[in-house]
């Protein structure tokens, strides 16, 4: 057994990012940007109109009345001639304010006649309610960095500024295997006694797709090790980056993970992690498929829910953060509301309730931390992790803390990240 910090260095050392491609920018959701993007225009492009109303000269500010020459309309090119004295231009919103022409007074505080005048009934401020071109973002400054999560915000942008693709680093594929005799998947489907529905399947197939992950095949596999090798060899000819499996990987008669990726000549990179919940989990390799020489990593994560869960959220995120180009996750700090025990020797991940007190987090450890025990998830919104060094910790002290998904899915952790981390 090593340590988890000594299986995350390991997956760190010998995983190296799927590589890169070229995508419409509509397809850019829960990417990760490969380049850094720089933009190639001002934005706003041009000065326009932020209201509905007149364009004119500031130095015409304390006049109450002015001459109106013309109109322009939202996607109209800006007019030529620029505003004299005493005159101004009926504007839209979104329009590009003429030549000479920077303070829009709002219709609502002025009156037309029959001649043309617009009356002033209201000040204005000089040059409010322009836009200034560049004002938002100046041509050449840099948008994005390479590494970043593409969120609809980020799509947003790109789109005001032109970009039609963008540089990201591939996804990876991956293949998801339950295994157990008495794992029911149809859950319309009565349960019969000693068996249980798979949980560990629908968590994975809901969760991957929101860590930059496409999940290309599923199945369960039967406890019979010749059977099961049949399985996996025909997820391996769809040439996965990643398999997943649930179960199978601890000392028991029908865990048959460890020897069967043997069978398949691959690789045990570790197996057992000083841990809780999760302690059987294995990392290794094995050959992708009948053809080449890709090889396909192996993720084996414990059956019980909740460790399926820490295994993935930890070490089995240390694999696809790697593999995507993300840095290893560092924690925030959070003070605790209430006592926290673990068993020395063991890196522990708890279930816990995050939330904000006097401008600061605040983490509450939840009852039924057993690997077992889904219902707690419904308050949690964090893990709480103390080390293998500590076995208790009482209210008011710092504890670790991690959001329950990436800090790039759940960013609310991500805010306060350099404040908590100093305080380490």
């Amino acid at each position: 057994m090593i340590s988890y910090q000594e299986a995350q260095q390991s997956i760190e050392q010998m995983v190296t990012p799927l590589g890169v491609e070229i995508i419409p920018l509509e397809k850019g959701l829960n990417r990760v940007l490969a380049d850094s993007i720089a933009s190639n225009l001002n934005l706003p492009p041009f000065s326009n109109s932020a209201m509905d109303g007149y364009a004119f000269n500031a130095s015409d500010i304390n006049k109450k009345t002015l001459k109106c020459v013309g109109s322009i309309a939202a996607g109209d090119a800006s007019s030529s001639t620029p505003l004299t004295e005493g005159t101004c231009i009926e504007i839209m919103t979104g329009a590009p304010i003429p030549p000479r022409g920077n303070t829009v007074i709002p219709v609502e505080n002025t009156s037309i006649d029959e001649h043309g005048v617009m009356h002033i009934n209201r000040s204005v401020l000089a040059k409010a309610n322009v836009r200034l071109a560049g004002e938002d973002i100046e041509k050449g400054a840099e948008l994005i960095r390479a590494g970043t999560w593409i969120t609809a915000q980020h799509i947003s942008l790109l789109a005001a500024v032109g970009v039609a693709e963008i540089t990201v680093q591939k996804r990876p594929q991956v293949a998801v295997l339950t295994t157990g005799n008495e794992v029911i998947t149809d859950l319309n489907k009565p349960l019969k006694q000693g068996q249980i529905y798979n949980s560990s399947l629908y968590y994975l197939k809901a969760v991957l797709p929101q860590l930059g992950v496409d999940i290309i095949h599923t199945t369960v596999l039967q406890d019979d090790p010749m059977i099961a090798k049949q399985e996996i060899l025909n997820a391996l000819e769809k040439k996965p980056d990643v398999i997943i499996t649930t179960g199978a990987v601890s000392m028991g008669k029908y865990d048959f993970i460890p020897p069967l990726i043997e069978k398949l000549k691959g690789k045990i990179l570790f197996h057992k992690v000083a841990l809780r919940p999760g302690m059987p989990l294995l990392v290794g390799q094995v050959p992708c498929c009948s053809e080449g020489t890709k090889k396909t990593w192996w993720l084996g994560l414990p059956g019980n829910p909740v460790s399926t869960m820490v295994g993935l959220r930890f070490l089995g995120s240390t694999l696809l953060r790697a593999l995507l180009g993300l840095p290893t996750e560092k924690p925030a700090r959070a003070t605790l509301t209430s006592a926290a025990r673990s068993k020395m020797g063991l890196r522990h991940f708890q279930k816990a309730h995050l939330f904000m007190k006097d401008d600061n987090f605040s983490v509450d450890v939840l009852k039924g931390q057993a690997s077992f025990m889904l219902n707690p998830l419904l308050k949690s919104n964090a893990w709480a992790v103390l080390d293998e060094e500590t076995t208790q910790l009482t209210v008011g002290e710092k504890v670790d803390i991690y959001p329950l998904l990436w800090p790039e899915v759940q960013p609310f952790l991500k805010q306060e990240e350099s404040k908590n981390a100093a305080e380490h």
